[in-house]
């Protein structure tokens, strides 16, 4: 199967939140991969001021968790931002966010994030290696219980 499950997960992920000034929703669901790949963030800064991304993990989900997790942290660091040159901001941080990826630490944590995704990744296969086990199982007790009644 690959990065493809045989079958779509439809369940979906929904943050919703508010202030007195907005209301806001956010939903994803994970499709056909073997597991979500992207990411997104809500964030209420200050008054009038806040930070929605969604990080579209294509192929891959480490860049996309990478960013939800960094991206509030450094656009919040920003002389720009401070300035309220918003557009300038958003252009600076994501050459940061870049600059961040390819440094010593951040190709750590990128590593980080893909060992412990690896590792959800084996748990979901052996939880799903025991439910097709367990279906087996209680499909054969059935067999078994049908021919014992006839």
């Amino acid at each position: 199967m690959g990065q493809y499950l045989s079958s779509p997960v439809t369940e979906k992920d929904t943050l919703e939140g508010s202030t007195d000034d907005l209301s806001y929703g956010i939903s994803a669901h994970q499709g056909w991969r073997k597991n979500m790949e992207d990411a997104h963030i809500a964030h209420h800064i200050s008054k009038d001021t806040y930070l929605f991304g969604i990080f579209d993990g294509h192929g891959g989900p480490e860049v996309a968790k990478f960013c939800s997790m960094y991206i509030r942290e450094e656009l919040e660091r920003s002389g720009e931002f401070k300035a309220g040159e918003y557009e300038g901001s958003l252009v600076h941080v994501f050459h940061r966010m870049d600059d961040l990826m390819r440094s010593a630490e951040g190709f750590s944590q990128l590593e980080s994030i893909r060992k412990s995704l690896d590792k959800e990744d084996e748990e979901g296969d052996d939880t799903y290696s025991m439910l097709r086990k367990l279906v087996s199982l209680q499909r054969m007790q059935n067999s078994a219980a049908a021919a014992a009644a006839a």
